[in-house]
């Protein structure tokens, strides 16, 4: 029994580190999958079976060979020359990764509350400096109790929109509608999940302490990509149904919620911003535990440090860091995850 709570656990966790401001506000799955209409449905099917299967075998390599922060776990798949490279990059990505948080909150202060972006930017900042002071702990009690609560909410708002708006014009729009991602769907799906990986990568390995068995590692791989896929489907879903209106919100879903009444919209916003606290507090735990594992003063001092100097990044709009920094990412994402197969694969050969 007490496997099984902490694979639910490490699930809970996993999808607190990818459903941040970018997934749980809508704007992710319109960049890389709505225009494509039914295919980006498809798109979205495929990604939720890679992170299944990626997840799963991530935590059972950071179990297996006691990988404890990400540069160890990239040394050990791309070496230390090509590591180090990567190394840089991923580092500044999480970094940057955090700022759209930040940002994400600005955008719900602006958009649902109706006062400056700074307000939720800082308000963000202060609640993630404040959580990482507990450590882990507090990181895997506030996905504990935050995530169902958001699976909840978003299976809710889908079954609403599909009696409400017909089960089929939730697979009849979405095309012609450009975006920075120029790919065909299965490009943007290989982009959506290649970025993700890179961004989750710290806090998995963070995790590494706390998985007790490989079958533990596997289950909370598995089941926390399948929370993912079903998170993604019904949200592809549901936009689609709305789709153009939502294709100018910075915060699409709190419009959809919005169409159920006021306390709908009220739910969602302050969901949406736990989901947003959950990603920057993992991104931010899985920096630290990169460079300030050993040392609790030091710690605490980079949390600090880290979350001062991300909040100019978060100035520059919500949107604008998606779409930017996001397809970016994906492509060294789609290198990393090209190398990390063929690593898996010559482990697993060496192994038998």
């Amino acid at each position: 029994m007490q496997n099984v709570k902490k694979i639910f656990l490490i699930a809970f966790s996993y999808i607190g580190a990818v459903i941040g401001a970018g997934f749980a506000s809508g704007q992710e799955i319109m960049v890389f999958f709505i225009r494509f209409g039914t295919n980006g449905l498809w798109g979205i099917l495929i990604a939720a079976l890679l992170f299944m299967v990626t997840g799963a075998m991530l935590l059972w390599l950071v179990y297996q060979e006691a990988l404890f922060d990400y540069q160890q776990l990239i040394f050990f798949i791309c070496g230390k020359h090509l590591g180090c490279v990567l190394d840089v990059i991923i580092t500044l990505f999480l970094w940057s990764g955090f700022a759209i948080m930040l940002a994400g909150s600005g955008a719900i202060a602006y958009e649902y509350l109706g006062v400056h972006r700074a307000w939720g930017i800082m308000f963000m900042a202060l609640s993630v400096s404040i959580i990482l002071m507990f450590g882990i702990r507090g990181v895997f009690t506030l996905n504990a109790v935050l995530i169902p609560c958001l699976l909840i909410i978003i299976l809710v708002i889908g079954e609403h929109v599909f009696f409400t708006k017909g089960f089929t014009n939730c697979f009849s729009a979405g095309w012609g509608w450009t975006s920075v991602v120029k790919e065909t769907w299965p490009g943007s799906t290989a982009l959506y999940v290649g970025y993700n990986l890179l961004l989750v990568l710290a806090f998995l390995t963070s995790m590494g302490k706390e998985i007790e068995s490989a079958s533990m590692a596997m289950g909370g791989g598995m089941l926390g990509g399948m929370g993912l896929g079903i998170m993604a489907m019904i949200l592809g879903m549901t936009m689609t149904a709305y789709f153009p209106e939502v294709s100018s919100c910075d915060v699409p879903m709190i419009k959809v919620a919005q169409e159920m009444g006021l306390i709908a919209g009220h739910i969602y916003a302050f969901v949406l911003w736990i989901a947003m606290l959950t990603t920057a507090v993992a991104n931010i735990y899985g920096l630290t535990q990169r460079f300030f594992r050993k040392d609790q003063k030091q710690y605490r001092y980079g949390v600090i440090m880290l979350v001062i100097l991300a909040l100019p990044l978060s100035f520059l709009g919500f949107t604008k860091l998606i779409t930017i920094l996001y397809p970016a990412l994906g492509y060294f994402g789609i290198f990393f995850l090209f190398l990390f197969f063929i690593r898996v694969f010559q482990y697993n050969t060496y192994q038998s």
